[in-house]
């Protein structure tokens, strides 16, 4: 890592780097070992991924006086939290999906293809609940309307039941925010009953991996 030139900071000085890269597994107690043994010798934290997580990671990077950077989009109540050395390299969550909505929107005919409806499902977390209610306050603002809102559980006959409700309903836009599987079971549900919407605009549906999770047919 530092075979190249060094970290120059704006004063001149060149620092090394060292990483110490720790899998929390996604374990909220997990984080908090975690992060309570990373502030004892490192000046620059970078946060776990979910809300809870990202929570945690801030308060205890907050007492330690460390600089923590999220890596995904920030939760708007995190930042309320008085936390003067907690930063995001991505968009807050509650505009993650807005320049998406736009650019669905003003890319439609609209007379051939009218993106005018949109439905919801979010994981029952505050990072992804976060997300899918800025997507639904930026799809009304410009001029969506929600036909249905629901939360995902790992209950698939639940899951199943749901989306079979969106789809009587057919919005134009289906908007998912959770998890990896989660996102692949929305999508595969919904295909699996017929439902196409113009789009589908998910969290975490950028990752390679994902098509080969929902398959080929899925995705196109």
């Amino acid at each position: 890592i530092n075979s190249g030139v060094p970290l120059l900071l704006s004063d001149g000085r060149r620092l090394k780097l060292e990483l110490n890269i720790t899998d929390d597994e996604g374990m909220l107690e997990n984080v908090i070992d975690i992060y309570n043994y990373l502030v004892k010798g490192n000046d620059l934290l970078l946060g776990p991924l979910t809300g809870n997580l990202a929570s945690e990671a801030a308060r205890i990077a907050h007492d330690a006086g460390r600089v923590l950077m999220l890596q995904d989009s920030g939760i708007p109540d995190l930042f309320d939290g008085g936390h003067p050395l907690l930063f995001t390299v991505d968009a807050p969550a509650s505009e993650y999906f807005t320049d998406a909505l736009k650019i669905l929107k003003n890319s439609r005919n609209r007379e051939d293809t009218p993106t005018d409806s949109m439905a919801l499902a979010w994981n029952v977390d505050s990072h992804s609940e976060a997300v899918c209610l800025g997507a639904r306050a930026a799809g009304e603002d410009l001029g969506y309307e929600t036909l249905r809102t629901f939360t995902l559980t790992d209950n698939m006959v639940s899951l199943t039941m749901e989306v079979r409700e969106v789809t009587s309903l057919k919005p134009d836009v289906f908007v998912g925010c959770g998890s990896f599987v989660d996102m692949a079971n929305l999508v595969v549900s919904s295909r699996a009953l017929g439902f196409s919407p113009n789009a589908f605009i998910l969290m975490v549906a950028t990752l390679p991996d994902f098509i080969d999770a929902i398959g080929a047919p899925n995705a196109n």
